[in-house]
């Protein structure tokens, strides 16, 4: 978090130019999807985006939303979600430009019967008569030769089903096929656009995993005997590449144990192997879609055994032309709260380990480090057994991290950076839960104060212990805090003292505000203060040179104060999107502000992601108007968010089709009328001029990755994308402008 003063200044004195805190929002700078067991997907060739919908893990299955767009999942926030549910069905309507979604069980595991409907802004519940009867895990696409949405089997209340329906749009129609599959549940769908005709294979019978395959040509079904069939498999995914005319199936669950991803081909006659070295873990119920715009099939989520309650988060990506799999994004840390966050200041980065996790892994084994644009795990050989509520702190002096594992028996750990060892110290603080330590570099001593002693009965205490790099002592101050928990410290090296503030005692939250000179506590007496607090956490923020404070807060909203010596200082916040109880956070060295990690939602359950506090938050926002040609008018659109060291990227949608195009950037921008359009593109400031090209739907995508640059924060980008288009009043369109500020 930067002040609202010039950089000469900060560069200068920056703890002395002080001031008025900007006004700062979280930012997330890595958004993982959450873990999903059976995700269902589909791709809009409008916007040439894969989206998910993720069932989640608590009670309700609250659902989330999510795009990818080549680089990253770009979480989405509909209004009017449909019920939480699981093992339904969904296909996209390319007809009508709409995602179909039907029946699953509801949170009560009862089957539903609905049909739901989303156009990419909001869902909507058609009023359908008839209606299939409730059922789960049945298969569906959509048939493009003939504009319907098509349905099959599934299980329903009195077993498995053979039902074939197809949805117009208004209404559900049962097939009347002369012949048909037999009944199954968890069969794989995809429409063949090449051979026009959908491909079902395998599935779940009483017998158990299928492995048949068989074709459907609007009206009929037909089983084929291909010289090669992938193996018996149930909860298989397919999808068509459109480039090579095949339809490409992976995963699926066999007889007794998950498939592995081998990658088979159909190309309307018979299924070809492809097999690859390296593969993604075994699955089932899992997503795999084609993106067109990037020739890469992507997978993610699903089922890694039958005994998994929460599913996999991971993203891979099939590359055709190679037959090679490569994971699309770097594993991510496990959801949790109450994690250590730590800043290393030698190697620059933020390293992170403990919390407590979803169930059944209430506690959460590794070390990770953050190196400004994302999560690494570190390689170590020995590790501290898994706990929670673990106390970290950096001695700058001796370069290593101190840890303190506070169940019986209390444990000191020490990490110089690739390996842990056991301290074993001569003396340390018995087994005490929600201390508080940070690390005094004047002094070079590790401070733990408070907590929940456990060795005994559970009692609050007020003692103060130090570390000195191999040994604990119990200090003898003359005044202290009042016993507590959940206090949080920080060391100010402006000031050079150790702050203290807040805490819950047996009267409750508290606060008050402390120091410790190495000696002895102070109690301050502000003018302003936070108010009680207790899940909150402090920081001390360099480039401020100021102590940041966090408040916790679940359902209410969220506060950050300063501490500049003296008086707490309120920082204004935007509407918070990150809940801040239960979490962590740490100064990054990186990209020279707060990072955040961890914590309870406002329902109550883990949190995922990484979040940044910022002054400088990265948007990208269309200006002035673009002009209509054969297609309508075209659109240009940020693919991501512009944050440095992202996966930023540029996409021009509702183009001509098959047309050549430009991108133009430039640093300012213009108004030229050119008749019906608007030039909006600046030459005499121009940064460059990208050709392009729209597929078929008059999509055309770049990417344009942001460097992890700090001085780059604030520079702002004009960009406008214009196509051939003999159908225009100019023969060629001009989408609007788009104005991007690059930022956090």
């Amino acid at each position: 978090m930067r002040p609202c003063l010039t950089a000469v200044v900060l560069a200068a004195v920056p703890w002395l130019a002080g001031g008025v805190p900007c006004q700062s929002e979280w930012v997330p700078v890595q958004s993982p999807p959450p873990p999903a067991r059976d995700p269902l997907a589909w791709r809009d060739p409008r916007t040439a985006r894969i989206a998910i919908w993720v069932r989640g893990i608590d009670i309700d299955y609250a659902h989330s939303m999510l795009e990818w767009n080549g680089g990253r999942w770009i979480p989405l926030d509909p209004p009017l979600v449909p019920p939480g549910r699981y093992a339904a069905g969904a296909a996209f309507d390319a007809a009508r430009g709409r995602a179909v979604l039907f029946g699953g069980w509801d949170r009560n595991a009862l089957l539903v019967a609905d049909t739901r409907e989303w156009d990419g802004q909001v869902w909507t519940q058609p009023s359908a008569t008839p209606q299939p009867s409730p059922r789960a895990f049945h298969a569906m696409t959509f048939d493009a030769a003939r504009g319907r949405v098509l349905m099959f089997g599934g299980r329903g209340s009195a077993g498995l089903l053979d039902e074939t329906w197809l949805w117009d749009g208004a209404r559900w129609t049962r097939a009347a096929p002369g012949s048909s599959p037999g009944p199954r549940l968890g069969a794989a769908l995809a429409w063949d656009d090449a051979r026009q005709r959908a491909v079902l294979f395998g599935g779940l019978a009483g017998s158990g995993a299928l492995g048949d395959t068989w074709l459907w040509d609007g009206s009929a079904w037909t089983r084929t005997s291909p010289a090669h069939s992938p193996p018996p498999s149930a909860h298989a995914a397919m999808t068509f590449d459109s480039r090579r005319g095949r339809v490409l199936l992976t995963g699926g669950f066999g007889p007794g144990v998950p498939v592995g991803h081998d990658v088979w081909e159909w190309n309307g006659n018979d299924w070809l192997p492809r097999s690859a070295a390296s593969q993604p873990p075994p699955r089932y119920r899992h997503a795999f879609v084609y993106d067109a715009a990037r020739d890469r099939a992507v997978l993610f989520g699903g089922t890694p055994t039958p005994t998994d309650h929460e599913g996999l988060d991971d993203t891979w990506l099939w590359d055709p032309t190679t037959g090679t799999w490569s994971r699309a994004l770097p594993p991510s840390p496990e959801p949790r709260y109450r994690p250590a966050l730590v800043t290393d200041t030698l190697r620059g980065r933020v390293t992170m380990m403990g919390g407590r996790g979803v169930a059944p892994r209430y506690t959460i084994a590794g070390t990770w480090s953050w190196d400004g644009r994302q999560w690494n795990r570190l390689p170590t050989t020995t590790e501290p057994t898994p706990s929670t509520y673990i106390q970290t702190a950096y001695d700058s002096r001796r370069d290593e991290i101190v840890r303190y594992t506070p169940h019986a028996p209390a444990q000191t750990w020490l990490f110089d950076g690739t390996d842990w060892r056991d301290a074993a110290p001569a003396h340390a603080p018995t087994s005490r839960l929600f201390t508080a330590m940070t690390f005094d570099s004047a002094r070079g001593e590790v401070v733990m104060f408070g907590g929940e002693d456990t060795s005994g009965s559970s009692v609050l205490t007020d003692q103060t212990w130090t570390w000195d790099g191999t040994d604990w002592t119990l200090r003898q101050p003359a005044h202290a805090p009042s016993p507590r928990h959940v206090a949080s410290l920080a060391f100010d090296p402006v000031r050079g003292e150790v702050v203290l503030y807040g805490g819950w005692d047996v009267s409750g939250a508290l606060g008050d505000t402390w120091v410790w000179d190495g000696t002895d506590w102070t109690r301050r007496q502000p003018a302003h203060s936070p108010g009680p607090q207790s899940a909150h956490d402090l920081v001390f923020d360099p480039d401020r040179g100021r102590v940041l404070l966090l408040a916790g807060a679940l359902l209410a909203t969220a506060s950050a104060w300063e501490w500049d010596g003296a008086d707490w200082t309120r920082v204004p916040l935007t509407a918070p999107a990150v809940s801040t109880t239960e979490g962590a956070m740490a100064f990054d060295p990186v990209r020279r502000g707060v990072l955040f990690l961890g914590g309870l939602n406002a329902f109550g359950w883990v949190q995922p992601g990484t979040w940044f506090l910022t002054a400088t938050a990265a948007t990208a926002a269309a200006f002035g108007n673009g002009c209509a040609g054969s297609a309508g008018v075209p659109l240009l659109r940020g693919s991501g968010s512009p944050g440095i060291g992202a996966a930023f990227g540029f996409e021009l949608l509702d183009g001509p089709p098959q047309a050549p195009a430009v991108l133009g950037l430039s640093l300012a921008s213009r108004a030229v009328p050119l008749g019906p359009c608007t030039f909006y593109h600046d030459p005499a400031t121009s940064l460059l001029d990208l050709v392009l090209a729209t597929d078929r739907h008059g999509f055309a995508w770049v990417a344009a990755p942001v460097p992890l640059d700090r001085a780059l924060l604030g520079a702002v980008l004009h960009g406008q994308a214009g196509a051939l288009d003999p159908g225009a009043p100019l023969g060629f369109v001009l989408t609007a402008g788009l104005r991007v500020r690059l930022g956090d």
